[in-house]
């Protein structure tokens, strides 16, 4: 059910359907002694369309508020991209030659939870390495 017109809306209405802007409409209402009294209003008959095009302001529409829902970002580490798998080859082709105390470790980072791919990748080439070289290199 819909609410009755406030006597400012209905003003509004009346004037706006006659091309008045909002602010003269709102310098007129406040002439008005806010609907109390009538006052000499300007007629409201139909305005001529004037020769010089006017700016047209328009008015930004707002889309209803929405509940927020959290979605889930995908991790760019977390991905199995050509980038991911050609840094992990990378670093474990380096890694063992810069860190040779923690080389036998390294594959153990493949094993982190929250590791990046490429840590991932580098752990997984290095222990398949060092497999092939113990198990199957015989």
């Amino acid at each position: 059910m819909a609410k009755k017109l406030s006597a400012y809306n209905k003003f509004v209405k009346r004037y706006a359907k006659k091309g008045f802007s909002m602010a003269k409409i709102a310098d007129l209402w406040r002439k008005s002694g806010k609907g109390k009294f009538k006052s000499k209003l300007p007629k409201t008959t139909k305005r001529r369309a004037s020769t010089t095009r006017k700016k047209i302001i328009r008015r930004r529409k707002t889309m209803p508020k929405r509940k927020y829902t959290k979605r889930r970002r995908s991790n760019p580490m977390g991905s199995y991209s050509k980038s991911n798998i050609a840094g992990g080859a990378l670093m474990a082709s380096v890694a063992p030659k810069l860190l040779p105390q923690v080389a036998s470790y390294l594959p153990l980072a493949a094993l982190l939870p929250k590791a990046p791919t490429a840590l991932k990748v580098m752990g997984w080439t290095l222990a398949s390495k060092i497999i092939s070289d113990r198990y199957l290199g015989r």
